[in-house]
């Protein structure tokens, strides 16, 4: 059954994005890296890392880094277009707008950024990237006012769950409305507030999907939520809107292109996929961002699938900048050493193969000291939350008898590489295949990512759902009985 959208409620929403609309210049991919310095005002004995993520039109967007001792950091992202990250120290968020070539300077003070989640904080630099940041940081204390908002999909029809997200725009843009009537604010900001209220919304339809599997319906009003939208690639949920749109319309709901996935004839699948994107959609860079986020899942699917549809890539994508990171992909994949276990040298970053029974080698190489070994995986959003905690971890550990141990599974291999390098990952750094990923799991029988767990000084395993790093003092206080008296009192 195809569904009747209120249009009711659709016309208002138009009404109400446009009154706060400004004009900046045309979006399009441009690449360039962007430089975020800084320093730390009052540093003390805790969180010694900032860390800063994003989603992107070219992908996520993940860097850590460790503070220096007298405060200061740098960090250096590769960005396509101008859009918005979030910088996370201690439990403060500071959300910065970024152009390509945009080189900002911080200042957060540590008590702020412990007590506060939208701490105050100084930035400066050249352009407009620090007047819109501000306007950010001002809006996000403005609409405080706002209570959360909670999507149900359970029980509702897709009309009634277009009526909740929809209210919740109309709610939103009011407030954001009274925002600007009553501030003098760039109008890259009013560009970026007016893109993100509408795709972070629009992200919800995903869950409705997810929570009722059998809805055959049209999920997707392109009139409310745009996929011709150029100018909102400002808002990193944009991207992941055409990407959802485009795997739901084309993959998971083509009844032609989801029996050949399912059977695992992959090139086929994305191949009727993009040829049927390619037939429905206009040529655009909107277009052409969804033929890339296809593909992109096509790569984590199958890279011998992946690059069979490459060589015609000209086909189903235009921009250049997208064809070349496909292309890099295909080098980074081929230039990876196919190794069962790999270990990633902590100095000289260079690789080399594992062989043997490991469990066993591990256990004797630290003989005589506690093992905390993090099981994680490169896609895994709460694994990569923990990396600054671990850092500020083995910190606290550091000259003690304990070994940090990361073993990495259900990976792509240059994925693991780049975000060891890019968030400065210590410790014992060891990649599994996929063979060797499965066999590691039906030894110890973890369930998920992350897993972490605790050996003893005599090469036991004594937890195998040992507490987070993120758990603090909890983490410490276990590793601390188990060096002085191998069992925790």
């Amino acid at each position: 059954m195809r569904a009747n959208f209120n249009l009711l409620l659709i016309v208002p929403i138009l009404l109400l994005i446009c009154s706060c609309s400004g004009l900046p210049k045309k979006q399009s991919l441009y690449t360039g890296k962007a430089i975020i310095a800084g320093r730390i005002i009052d540093i003390g004995d805790g969180a010694r890392t900032v860390r800063v993520t994003s989603g992107s039109i070219l992908g996520d967007i993940e860097r850590t880094v460790v503070i220096d001792s007298l405060g200061n950091f740098r960090i250096e992202i590769e960005l396509s277009n101008p859009q918005n990250v979030q910088l996370f120290f201690k439990r403060g968020i500071a959300i910065l707008y970024l152009n390509p070539q945009d080189s900002v300077y911080l200042e957060l003070n540590e008590t702020n950024f412990s007590e506060e989640r939208f701490p105050d904080f100084f930035i400066s630099g050249s352009g407009i990237s620090p007047t819109v940041t501000k306007d950010i940081y001002n809006y996000f204390r403005f609409k405080r006012q706002l209570k959360p908002f909670f999507s149900d999909a359970i029980g509702k029809s897709i009309d009634e769950y277009y009526t909740i997200l929809t209210n919740e725009i109309i709610r939103q843009d009011s407030v954001l409305l009274n925002y600007c009537e009553n501030n003098k604010v760039t109008a890259e900001f009013k560009t970026w507030a007016e893109k993100e209220l509408i795709y972070s919304t629009a992200n919800y339809l995903i869950d409705y999907s997810y929570i009722n599997p059998n809805y055959v319906g049209n999920l997707y009003n392109n009139v409310v939520f745009p996929i011709d939208d150029n100018d909102a690639i400002v808002s990193g949920d944009y991207g992941l809107h055409l990407k959802h749109y485009a795997l739901y319309t084309f993959l998971w709901k083509d009844s032609v292109s989801y029996a050949l996935y399912e059977t695992g004839f992959y090139k086929a699948a994305y191949t009727n996929a993009l040829n049927n994107l390619d037939k429905s959609i206009e040529n655009g860079l909107s277009k052409d961002i969804m033929s890339y986020k296809l593909l992109c899942e096509l790569y984590s699917d199958s890279f011998e699938h992946f690059n069979l549809v490459l060589i015609d890539v000209h086909k189903y994508l235009e921009n250049t900048i997208l064809i070349s990171a496909l292309r890099q992909k295909k080098i980074d994949h081929e230039d990876q050493t196919y190794t069962d276990i790999s270990y990633l040298d902590p100095v000289s970053k260079n690789e080399r193969e594992i062989t043997g029974d490991f469990w066993t080698t591990l256990k004797e190489k630290h003989l005589g000291k506690i093992i905390y070994i993090d099981i994680w995986a490169t896609w895994c959003g709460p694994c990569k939350m923990e990396i600054p905690y671990a850092i500020e971890l083995q910190e606290s550990f550091k000259d003690m008898d304990i070994a940090f141990v990361n073993l990495c599974m259900d990976s792509d291999k240059a994925s693991w590489q780049k975000t060891i390098v890019e968030s400065s990952i210590p410790g014992e750094n060891y990649f599994f295949n996929k063979d060797q990923t499965q066999l590691f799991r039906d030894k110890l029988k973890f369930e998920g990512y992350p897993t972490f767990l605790i050996i003893d000084k005599k090469g036991m395993l004594i937890d195998n759902n040992a507490s987070r790093p993120s758990s603090g003092d909890k983490i410490k206080q276990t590793l601390t009985n188990y060096l002085n008296k191998n069992t925790p009192q």
